[in-house]
């Protein structure tokens, strides 16, 4: 098992080990995907999404490539309904190996509630890829 820390910007997840899992190699450049997926470029996700992908949160059930994306969009569209508002943005912590094909990635997820008071959201969750 290998832990790191990474820290996400739009175009690379910088990596603090010299020695990672290709999990762990998976997960920041799933990372990297998303993060800029949520800023409206989704080229890099699609390229890696499997047509048959399937994502069950307790918010979103996900059947299909094509319906991650559709998702996404319409969530990406609720949370930058104010002009103003900034992208929503998603900051992964840390990845681990912890299981042959499967890393745990710890991520940060900041957006503006589009209200009259605009209140800044920062959603706290952990997935397994």
């Amino acid at each position: 098992d290998h832990t790191i820390e990474m820290t996400m910007s739009p175009s690379s997840p910088t990596l603090q080990s010299a020695s990672q899992s290709a999990e762990v190699v998976a997960a920041g450049i799933y990372g990297t995907a998303l993060a800029n997926a949520w800023r409206g470029d989704d080229k890099g996700l699609n390229s890696i999404l499997s047509a048959d992908v399937q994502l069950d949160t307790p918010i979103w059930q996900v059947q299909g490539r094509d319906d991650y994306r559709q998702t996404l969009k319409e969530a990406t569209e609720f949370l930058g309904r104010a002009q103003e508002a900034p992208p929503p943005t998603l900051l992964v912590l840390s990845a681990e190996k912890v299981g042959e094909g499967v890393a745990k990635v710890q991520w940060r997820l900041f957006v503006e509630w589009p209200s009259l008071w605009r209140s800044r959201v920062h959603i706290f969750g952990e997935s397994e890829l």
